[in-house]
């Protein structure tokens, strides 16, 4: 069995989706940085307030800056070395307490695992190894 001709075609195929992918992939990072630069600190509220609580009880020693804005994207933690926790505005209005604690130590567990690192990761290796044959592109 020969796997030379193989991988020739799989080097060829990757150098035409690798480019797009990863185009897609850093316009999608972009738009949600921005929107993170766009937010609004929270320095006090419920929210903020359970955010602590429960930084505390997941040992989480260096406090998570919460941002909050009403740009249209779910609440998630942006960042891998210093990460934000973003908010929306509108939502969190509507949320009891208990709903809002759930989605907070949702994403701390997030933080915890260090699951943006595993993401970054993940996508460049997709970026990188976008071919149709053995990545199921």
């Amino acid at each position: 069995m020969d796997l030379t001709g193989g991988l020739d075609r799989a080097r060829g195929e990757s150098g035409s989706a690798a480019a797009p992918r990863s185009r897609e992939l850093a316009r999608r990072w972009r738009r949600v940085a921005a929107a993170v630069r766009a937010a609004s600190p929270v320095e006090h509220g419920r929210d903020l307030d359970a955010l602590r609580r429960l930084e505390a009880i997941a040992g989480i020693t260096r406090p998570i800056p919460l941002v909050s804005s009403n740009i249209a994207i779910e609440p998630g933690v942006f960042g891998i070395v210093t990460p934000v926790l973003r908010g929306r505005t509108a939502s969190a209005e509507h949320l009891d307490e208990g709903q809002v604690e759930a989605i907070l130590a949702h994403e701390l567990c997030h933080v915890r695992r260090r699951d943006n690192l595993a993401a970054a990761a993940h996508m460049f290796v997709e970026a990188v190894f976008c071919f149709t044959r053995w990545c199921g592109g």
